[in-house]
C-alpha cells in the first residue's frame, strides 16, 4: 500500500507542487483579505488576480490535456494489432511460445542462447517443432546429400542439429525484439509518458502471461550477461499493477 502511495506521488510530483504553490497564494490572500481588499487598494489587485486566475485555468487545462494524451499513448504507442500477431505467430511456430501454458524450458532457453545441449534434449525440441519446420530442415539435409526425402515419417537424426540451431537463434532476435518492445513501453508507462491506470485495462493479462512465458529466458539472460536491470521496467510495471 505504502509503496503504491509513494508510486503515485512520484507520477504527479509536478502537479502536487503546482496545485500546493496555488492554494498558498489563495490561502494568503484569504487570510490577508482584511488589509488587501480595502475600498481604496481593491483596483491594484484586481489586474493580478485575473492574471493568476487565468494561469491556474492554464494550468488545470494543461493537465487535462495531458492526460487525454497519456491515455491515448497507452493505445497507440504500442505496435499495430496486426503487426504484432505477425511476430508472436512466427515466435510461437518455433517454440510454442503462447501455445504452451508452461514457461520456456531450460533446453530452449539455452539452445536460443546458443548453447550447448544433450542429444536426448535435441531429440525433445524436435519433437515439439511444427510439420511445416521438420520438412523444411529435413528437405535442406536430403538436398545437401541427395538422399531421398520421404515425408510421411519425420525421425530426428543428429545432423539436423545445424539447422535447428540456426532457427532458434533466429527466433532469439524475434523475441528479443518483441520484449525490447514491451520493455519500452513499459519504460514510457514508469517515467509517466502513458496513463498507468489505462495501458492496466488494455495490457494487464497479456503482459503477466508473457512475462511468466519468458520468465526462464530473461533469469538465464540476465545471469549471462551479469545484470540484472535487463526488462527491470516490465518487471515493475507488473509489480505495480498487482491487485
Amino acid at each position: 500500500m505504502l509503496k503504491r502511495i509513494f508510486l503515485w506521488f512520484t507520477e504527479h510530483l509536478n502537479e502536487l507542487i503546482v496545485g500546493l504553490l496555488f492554494t498558498i497564494i489563495i490561502y494568503y490572500l484569504y487570510d490577508c483579505k482584511d488589509d488587501i481588499f480595502t475600498k481604496d487598494d481593491i483596483s491594484k489587485y484586481i489586474m493580478p488576480l485575473v492574471v493568476l486566475f487565468g494561469i491556474f485555468l492554464t494550468w488545470f487545462q494543461f493537465i487535462f490535456n495531458k492526460y487525454n494524451l497519456k491515455k491515448e499513448a497507452a493505445i497507440n504507442y504500442f505496435p499495430r494489432p496486426l503487426e504484432l500477431e505477425r511476430i508472436e505467430s512466427e515466435i510461437d511456430k518455433v517454440i510454442n511460445f503462447w501455445s504452451a501454458s508452461e514457461s520456456l524450458d531450460t533446453p530452449i532457453v539455452k539452445l536460443m542462447l546458443g548453447k550447448s545441449i544433450t542429444k536426448v534434449e535435441y531429440q525433445v525440441i524436435w519433437e515439439k517443432l511444427s510439420i511445416d519446420i521438420k520438412i523444411d530442415i529435413i528437405r535442406k539435409i536430403k538436398l545437401c546429400d541427395n538422399s531421398p526425402v520421404n515425408i510421411d515419417t519425420l525421425p530426428y537424426e543428429q545432423k539436423y542439429n545445424v539447422l535447428i540451431e540456426s532457427i532458434y537463434v533466429d527466433t532469439r532476435r524475434k523475441l528479443n525484439g518483441y520484449l525490447n518492445q514491451i520493455e519500452g513501453y513499459c519504460l514510457a508507462i514508469n517515467n509517466g509518458n502513458i496513463d498507468s491506470n489505462a495501458a492496466k485495462k488494455l495490457y494487464a493479462h497479456k503482459f503477466k502471461y508473457h512475462f511468466k512465458k519468458a520468465q526462464g529466458y530473461i533469469d538465464m539472460v540476465r545471469i549471462d550477461k551479469q545484470d540484472k536491470r535487463l526488462y527491470i521496467e516490465f518487471e515493475r510495471v507488473l509489480d505495480k499493477w498487482k491487485d
